[in-house]
Protein backbone atom coordinates (compact mmCIF):
# COMPACT_ATOMS: atom_id res chain seq x y z
CA UNK A 1 0.00 0.00 0.00
CA UNK A 2 1.51 3.32 -1.07
CA UNK A 3 0.98 6.76 0.45
CA UNK A 4 2.04 10.19 -0.77
CA UNK A 5 2.49 13.50 1.01
CA UNK A 6 3.86 16.86 -0.02
CA UNK A 7 6.77 18.33 1.95
CA UNK A 8 8.77 21.44 1.11
CA UNK A 9 7.15 21.58 -2.37
CA UNK A 10 8.29 18.00 -3.10
CA UNK A 11 6.51 14.64 -2.93
CA UNK A 12 7.40 11.88 -0.49
CA UNK A 13 6.28 8.39 -1.44
CA UNK A 14 6.08 5.59 1.10
CA UNK A 15 5.24 1.94 0.48
CA UNK A 16 4.44 -0.78 3.02
CA UNK A 17 4.19 -4.46 2.29
CA UNK A 18 4.37 -7.20 4.93
CA UNK A 19 5.41 -4.70 7.57
CA UNK A 20 8.30 -3.26 5.53
CA UNK A 21 8.50 0.49 4.86
CA UNK A 22 10.39 2.19 2.02
CA UNK A 23 10.32 5.88 1.13
CA UNK A 24 11.78 8.30 -1.39
CA UNK A 25 11.31 11.95 -2.40
CA UNK A 26 10.49 13.34 -5.88
CA UNK A 27 9.91 16.66 -7.58
CA UNK A 28 6.50 15.73 -9.01
CA UNK A 29 3.77 13.38 -7.78
CA UNK A 30 3.74 11.31 -10.98
CA UNK A 31 7.38 10.28 -10.43
CA UNK A 32 6.53 9.30 -6.87
CA UNK A 33 3.61 7.15 -8.06
CA UNK A 34 5.77 5.37 -10.64
CA UNK A 35 8.48 4.67 -8.05
CA UNK A 36 5.92 3.36 -5.55
CA UNK A 37 4.48 0.97 -8.13
CA UNK A 38 7.97 -0.32 -8.94
CA UNK A 39 8.77 -0.86 -5.26
CA UNK A 40 5.54 -2.70 -4.58
CA UNK A 41 6.22 -5.00 -7.52
CA UNK A 42 9.79 -5.57 -6.36
CA UNK A 43 8.62 -6.43 -2.85
CA UNK A 44 6.04 -8.90 -4.17
CA UNK A 45 8.71 -10.58 -6.30
CA UNK A 46 11.19 -10.59 -3.41
CA UNK A 47 13.72 -8.56 -5.38
CA UNK A 48 15.57 -6.97 -2.43
CA UNK A 49 18.14 -5.27 -4.65
CA UNK A 50 15.47 -3.11 -6.22
CA UNK A 51 14.08 -1.85 -2.93
CA UNK A 52 16.38 1.16 -2.70
CA UNK A 53 16.87 3.21 -5.84
CA UNK A 54 18.92 6.19 -6.81
CA UNK A 55 15.85 8.30 -5.98
CA UNK A 56 16.40 7.70 -2.27
CA UNK A 57 17.47 10.79 -0.33
CA UNK A 58 20.25 10.97 2.19
CA UNK A 59 17.55 11.63 4.79
CA UNK A 60 16.45 8.02 4.22
CA UNK A 61 20.01 6.85 4.88
CA UNK A 62 20.29 8.92 8.06
CA UNK A 63 16.95 7.68 9.42
CA UNK A 64 17.85 4.04 8.86
CA UNK A 65 21.33 4.59 10.27
CA UNK A 66 19.83 6.20 13.38
CA UNK A 67 17.36 3.33 13.83
CA UNK A 68 19.81 0.46 13.33
CA UNK A 69 23.39 1.58 14.04
CA UNK A 70 23.17 4.57 16.40
CA UNK A 71 21.61 2.56 19.28
CA UNK A 72 24.69 0.31 19.36
CA UNK A 73 27.01 3.23 20.19
CA UNK A 74 28.08 4.51 23.60
CA UNK A 75 27.12 8.07 22.62
CA UNK A 76 23.80 7.08 21.06
CA UNK A 77 21.82 9.86 22.72
CA UNK A 78 24.03 12.67 21.45
CA UNK A 79 24.40 11.12 17.99
CA UNK A 80 20.61 10.89 17.64
CA UNK A 81 20.33 14.60 18.52
CA UNK A 82 22.89 15.51 15.84
CA UNK A 83 21.15 13.35 13.23
CA UNK A 84 17.79 14.97 14.00
CA UNK A 85 19.41 18.36 13.41
CA UNK A 86 20.94 17.18 10.12
CA UNK A 87 17.52 15.98 8.99
CA UNK A 88 16.36 19.61 8.99
CA UNK A 89 18.89 20.52 6.29
CA UNK A 90 17.54 20.98 2.77
CA UNK A 91 20.28 18.95 1.03
CA UNK A 92 19.36 15.70 2.79
CA UNK A 93 15.96 15.72 1.02
CA UNK A 94 17.58 15.81 -2.44
CA UNK A 95 17.88 12.42 -4.22
CA UNK A 96 21.35 11.01 -3.57
CA UNK A 97 21.93 10.72 -7.32
CA UNK A 98 21.53 14.52 -7.62
CA UNK A 99 23.96 15.45 -4.85
CA UNK A 100 27.24 17.10 -5.80
CA UNK A 101 30.20 18.79 -4.15
CA UNK A 102 28.75 22.24 -4.76
CA UNK A 103 25.65 21.41 -2.69
CA UNK A 104 27.69 19.93 0.14
CA UNK A 105 30.13 22.85 0.10
CA UNK A 106 27.19 25.24 0.35
CA UNK A 107 25.94 23.42 3.43
CA UNK A 108 29.44 23.56 4.96
CA UNK A 109 29.86 27.29 4.37
CA UNK A 110 26.39 28.15 5.64
CA UNK A 111 26.82 25.98 8.72
CA UNK A 112 30.15 27.61 9.59
CA UNK A 113 28.39 30.95 9.93
CA UNK A 114 26.63 29.73 13.07
CA UNK A 115 28.86 26.97 14.52
CA UNK A 116 32.53 26.34 15.18
CA UNK A 117 34.70 24.20 12.94
CA UNK A 118 34.86 21.52 15.63
CA UNK A 119 31.05 21.26 15.71
CA UNK A 120 30.86 20.89 11.93
CA UNK A 121 33.59 18.25 12.04
CA UNK A 122 31.59 16.18 14.55
CA UNK A 123 28.45 16.48 12.43
CA UNK A 124 30.24 15.55 9.22
CA UNK A 125 31.86 12.53 10.88
CA UNK A 126 28.35 11.14 11.39
CA UNK A 127 27.42 11.94 7.78
CA UNK A 128 30.48 10.02 6.54
CA UNK A 129 29.77 7.13 8.90
CA UNK A 130 26.22 6.89 7.54
CA UNK A 131 27.52 7.04 3.96
CA UNK A 132 30.01 4.25 4.69
CA UNK A 133 27.22 2.11 6.15
CA UNK A 134 24.76 2.93 3.34
CA UNK A 135 25.48 -0.15 1.23
CA UNK A 136 24.92 -2.48 4.18
CA UNK A 137 21.67 -0.61 4.87
CA UNK A 138 20.49 -1.14 1.30
CA UNK A 139 21.35 2.20 -0.31
CA UNK A 140 23.57 3.15 -3.23
CA UNK A 141 25.53 6.19 -2.01
CA UNK A 142 28.61 7.86 -3.59
CA UNK A 143 30.86 7.52 -0.54
CA UNK A 144 33.76 9.31 -2.23
CA UNK A 145 31.62 12.43 -2.63
CA UNK A 146 31.16 12.78 1.13
CA UNK A 147 34.82 12.08 1.81
CA UNK A 148 35.91 14.72 -0.71
CA UNK A 149 34.37 17.64 1.19
CA UNK A 150 37.24 19.70 2.63
CA UNK A 151 36.67 20.85 6.21
CA UNK A 152 38.51 23.77 7.85
CA UNK A 153 41.51 22.92 9.97
CA UNK A 154 40.85 22.88 13.69
CA UNK A 155 43.29 24.63 15.99
CA UNK A 156 43.13 23.47 19.60
CA UNK A 157 42.46 26.49 21.76
CA UNK A 158 44.90 27.36 24.51
CA UNK A 159 43.59 25.99 27.78
CA UNK A 160 44.10 28.16 30.82
CA UNK A 161 44.66 26.75 34.28
CA UNK A 162 41.89 27.04 36.84
CA UNK A 163 43.14 29.52 39.45
CA UNK A 164 42.16 29.08 43.13
CA UNK A 165 39.88 32.12 42.83
CA UNK A 166 38.26 30.63 39.72
CA UNK A 167 37.63 27.36 41.53
CA UNK A 168 36.02 29.15 44.47
CA UNK A 169 33.67 31.06 42.14
CA UNK A 170 32.82 27.86 40.30
CA UNK A 171 32.02 25.90 43.47
CA UNK A 172 30.03 28.81 44.94
CA UNK A 173 27.94 29.04 41.78
CA UNK A 174 27.41 25.26 41.82
CA UNK A 175 26.19 25.50 45.41
CA UNK A 176 23.69 28.21 44.41
CA UNK A 177 22.08 26.11 41.68
CA UNK A 178 22.14 22.87 43.67
CA UNK A 179 18.43 23.28 44.34
CA UNK A 180 17.87 22.85 40.58
CA UNK A 181 20.40 20.01 40.16
CA UNK A 182 21.73 18.38 43.34
CA UNK A 183 24.37 16.47 41.37
CA UNK A 184 26.19 19.40 39.74
CA UNK A 185 28.43 20.20 42.74
CA UNK A 186 29.59 16.61 43.44
CA UNK A 187 30.16 16.08 39.70
CA UNK A 188 32.47 19.09 39.52
CA UNK A 189 34.40 18.01 42.61
CA UNK A 190 34.74 14.45 41.30
CA UNK A 191 35.96 15.70 37.90
CA UNK A 192 38.62 17.91 39.52
CA UNK A 193 39.78 15.10 41.80
CA UNK A 194 39.86 12.23 39.29
CA UNK A 195 40.03 13.69 35.77
CA UNK A 196 37.12 11.48 34.71
CA UNK A 197 35.22 12.30 31.54
CA UNK A 198 31.61 13.48 31.74
CA UNK A 199 30.21 10.31 30.18
CA UNK A 200 32.28 8.08 32.45
CA UNK A 201 30.85 9.74 35.54
CA UNK A 202 27.27 9.69 34.29
CA UNK A 203 27.53 5.94 33.60
CA UNK A 204 28.82 5.10 37.08
CA UNK A 205 26.81 2.64 39.17
CA UNK A 206 27.22 2.16 42.90
CA UNK A 207 28.64 -1.30 42.32
CA UNK A 208 31.55 0.38 40.47
CA UNK A 209 32.62 2.28 43.60
CA UNK A 210 34.63 0.83 46.46
CA UNK A 211 34.38 3.46 49.19
CA UNK A 212 36.28 1.42 51.80
CA UNK A 213 39.38 1.08 49.57
CA UNK A 214 38.67 4.41 47.85
CA UNK A 215 38.77 3.53 44.16
CA UNK A 216 36.38 3.65 41.19
CA UNK A 217 36.18 1.01 38.49
CA UNK A 218 35.45 2.54 35.09
CA UNK A 219 34.01 -0.14 32.82
CA UNK A 220 35.57 -0.53 29.36
CA UNK A 221 32.18 -0.09 27.66
CA UNK A 222 31.89 3.41 29.16
CA UNK A 223 35.34 4.72 28.18
CA UNK A 224 36.41 6.58 25.07
CA UNK A 225 39.35 4.22 24.48
CA UNK A 226 37.45 0.99 25.08
CA UNK A 227 39.76 0.05 27.97
CA UNK A 228 38.64 -0.12 31.60
CA UNK A 229 40.66 1.29 34.48
CA UNK A 230 40.70 1.85 38.24
CA UNK A 231 40.81 5.40 39.62
CA UNK A 232 41.77 6.19 43.23
CA UNK A 233 40.11 9.01 45.14
CA UNK A 234 40.76 10.87 48.39
CA UNK A 235 38.82 11.08 51.64
CA UNK A 236 37.00 14.28 50.57
CA UNK A 237 35.49 12.46 47.58
CA UNK A 238 34.67 9.48 49.81
CA UNK A 239 32.56 11.75 52.04
CA UNK A 240 30.75 13.20 49.01
CA UNK A 241 29.97 9.73 47.69
CA UNK A 242 28.76 8.55 51.08
CA UNK A 243 26.33 11.49 51.21
CA UNK A 244 25.07 10.70 47.72
CA UNK A 245 24.56 7.05 48.58
CA UNK A 246 22.15 8.05 51.34
CA UNK A 247 19.70 9.47 48.79
CA UNK A 248 20.04 6.82 46.07
CA UNK A 249 19.16 3.09 45.90
CA UNK A 250 22.39 1.01 45.90
CA UNK A 251 21.72 -0.58 42.51
CA UNK A 252 21.08 2.69 40.69
CA UNK A 253 23.44 5.06 38.89
CA UNK A 254 25.48 7.37 41.09
CA UNK A 255 24.40 10.39 39.03
CA UNK A 256 20.93 9.55 37.61
CA UNK A 257 20.72 12.50 35.20
CA UNK A 258 21.11 12.80 31.43
CA UNK A 259 24.03 14.39 29.61
CA UNK A 260 21.72 17.17 28.42
CA UNK A 261 20.65 17.90 32.00
CA UNK A 262 24.29 18.28 33.04
CA UNK A 263 25.08 20.45 30.01
CA UNK A 264 22.13 22.75 30.79
CA UNK A 265 23.09 23.06 34.47
CA UNK A 266 26.74 23.73 33.66
CA UNK A 267 25.74 26.44 31.19
CA UNK A 268 23.80 28.22 33.95
CA UNK A 269 26.63 27.68 36.39
CA UNK A 270 29.38 29.18 34.25
CA UNK A 271 27.26 32.25 33.48
CA UNK A 272 26.59 32.70 37.18
CA UNK A 273 30.31 32.29 37.96
CA UNK A 274 31.30 34.75 35.22
CA UNK A 275 33.29 32.09 33.36
CA UNK A 276 31.51 31.81 29.97
CA UNK A 277 34.48 30.18 28.21
CA UNK A 278 34.86 27.32 30.69
CA UNK A 279 33.90 23.86 29.39
CA UNK A 280 33.14 20.88 31.60
CA UNK A 281 35.98 19.01 29.87
CA UNK A 282 38.39 21.71 31.10
CA UNK A 283 37.97 20.24 34.58
CA UNK A 284 39.64 17.08 33.27
CA UNK A 285 42.54 19.16 31.91
CA UNK A 286 42.93 20.82 35.28
CA UNK A 287 42.90 17.52 37.15
CA UNK A 288 45.64 16.06 34.94
CA UNK A 289 47.78 19.18 35.33
CA UNK A 290 47.43 18.84 39.09
CA UNK A 291 48.55 15.20 38.89
CA UNK A 292 51.75 16.45 37.23
CA UNK A 293 52.32 18.99 39.98
CA UNK A 294 51.82 16.30 42.62
CA UNK A 295 54.86 14.53 41.17
CA UNK A 296 53.05 11.55 39.63
CA UNK A 297 54.94 9.86 36.80
CA UNK A 298 53.49 9.81 33.28
CA UNK A 299 52.60 6.08 33.50
CA UNK A 300 50.84 6.75 36.82
CA UNK A 301 48.87 9.65 35.34
CA UNK A 302 48.08 7.58 32.27
CA UNK A 303 46.64 4.80 34.43
CA UNK A 304 44.25 7.34 35.99
CA UNK A 305 43.35 9.41 32.92
CA UNK A 306 42.92 6.48 30.55
CA UNK A 307 44.90 8.02 27.68
CA UNK A 308 46.34 5.41 25.33
CA UNK A 309 49.12 7.69 24.01
CA UNK A 310 51.52 9.73 26.12
CA UNK A 311 51.61 12.46 23.47
CA UNK A 312 47.90 13.14 24.07
CA UNK A 313 48.49 13.15 27.81
CA UNK A 314 51.13 15.86 27.41
CA UNK A 315 48.74 18.00 25.34
CA UNK A 316 46.17 17.86 28.13
CA UNK A 317 48.70 18.88 30.77
CA UNK A 318 49.23 22.62 31.30
CA UNK A 319 51.62 23.22 34.19
CA UNK A 320 51.11 26.26 36.38
CA UNK A 321 53.70 28.87 35.35
CA UNK A 322 54.11 30.18 38.91
CA UNK A 323 54.83 26.62 40.04
CA UNK A 324 57.52 26.26 37.38
CA UNK A 325 59.14 29.61 38.22
CA UNK A 326 59.41 28.60 41.87
CA UNK A 327 61.06 25.33 40.91
CA UNK A 328 63.53 27.05 38.62
CA UNK A 329 64.34 29.59 41.34
CA UNK A 330 64.93 26.81 43.82
CA UNK A 331 61.93 27.80 45.90
CA UNK A 332 59.82 25.46 47.96
CA UNK A 333 56.81 24.06 46.07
Amino acid sequence: MASFKQRNQRWVAQVKIAGKFKSATFNIKQEAQIWAAQQELAMIRGDSHALETSNACFADVLKKYKAIITPTKRGAENEAIIINRLLREAWVDIPVSNLNLELLSGFRDQRLISVKSSTLKREWAIVKAAANAAEALGFDVPVKLFKSLVLPKIFHREIERLLPSDERRLLEAAQKISSQNIYILPLIKLALATGMRRGEMLHLHWKDININNMFIEVKAKNTKSGYGRYIPFNSDIALILEDLRLIAPPNERVFPISANSLITSFEKLRRLAGMPQLRFHDLRHEAISRFHEMGLTLPEIQSISGHRELSMLQRYSHANQMHLRKKLAGGVV
